[in-house]
């Protein structure tokens, strides 16, 4: 009788501990690689099958580190003009925003464009028109109808 409590308690606890590992997320370990945010994903897409050479690399971050701080601080305007800071923004100030921000975008690539070769230019713009037709397919197809 002992052994069959014994067994039973064991089997209890064994079931315990699997229900409660697998309601826990695994942890995060420093070296393990996250998610890959939108912007990685557009820019490694843009790249593919383009083989930048280390500076080519070096000099495109810097170009999209000058036009992140850029955008961050067009939107951060923008929306203090309109009022509050943390409030959603009107219709008027939103098309304002993505109309400006698309072209800090567009003088972006044109800069990206200039750091690469003849050949890579090429590639780079094929890969802009199939990411930019895939966008224009999702903006399709989420668009909001009207009634």
């Amino acid at each position: 009788m002992k052994a069959v409590r014994l067994a039973a308690l064991g089997a209890a606890l064994v079931l315990g501990v699997s229900t409660v590992s697998t309601a826990q997320p695994p942890a995060r370990t420093p070296g393990a690689t996250a998610v890959a945010r939108p912007g990685k994903r557009i820019a490694r897409t843009l790249f593919r099958d383009v083989n930048l050479s280390a500076t080519q690399r070096d000099q495109l971050r810097v170009i999209q580190k000058k036009y992140a701080e850029q955008r961050k601080t067009l939107v951060q305007s923008l929306r203090a003009q309109s009022g509050s800071a943390n409030a959603k923004p009107d219709s008027a100030t939103r098309a304002r925003i993505h109309t400006e921000v698309r072209a800090l975008m567009d003088k972006q690539v044109a800069e990206m464009r200039a750091v690469l070769t003849s050949d890579q230019q090429r590639k780079f713009d094929a890969n802009f028109a199939s990411v930019r037709g895939r966008a224009k397919a999702h903006h399709g197809k989420h668009a909001k109808r009207s009634a």
